[in-house]
């Protein structure tokens, strides 16, 4: 788990990444027009073949927003006639954390195998 302190105006606040959340923060940055829950899941299933739950990535989701690091940036209309899908985009902060913790695990993994 990576601790960021991140610098908003006048104030600071430490944050908590883990792996789930990076790889999060990744799928959501693909797209500027925002990406839903279920985009998120197909990407990170693809990239880690792996299945995950999509209770999993929507709550890490609403966790990320919780911490101003995704925002919801509208809706798009439902493929089958259902409700809209909520959109999800990166926030600058979310960008500026995304950077920092992939630098940081660059470091580690540098310093583990130097």
């Amino acid at each position: 788990m990576s601790l960021l302190k991140l610098f908003d105006s006048d104030k600071a606040s430490t944050i908590a990444l883990n792996g789930r959340d990076i790889a999060i923060l990744e799928a959501v940055k693909t797209s500027r027009a925002g990406v839903c829950t279920a985009d998120v899941l197909a990407m990170i299933e693809k990239e880690i073949n792996k299945e995950i739950r999509l209770a999993t990535v929507y709550n890490t989701i609403l966790d990320l927003e919780a911490k101003g690091l995704i925002k919801t940036s509208g809706s798009s209309s439902s493929d089958n006639g259902g409700r809209p899908r909520r959109l999800f985009s990166i926030t600058p902060t979310g960008e500026l954390a995304l950077s920092l913790g992939e630098k940081m695990a660059s470091a580690h993994f540098n310093a583990a195998y130097a």
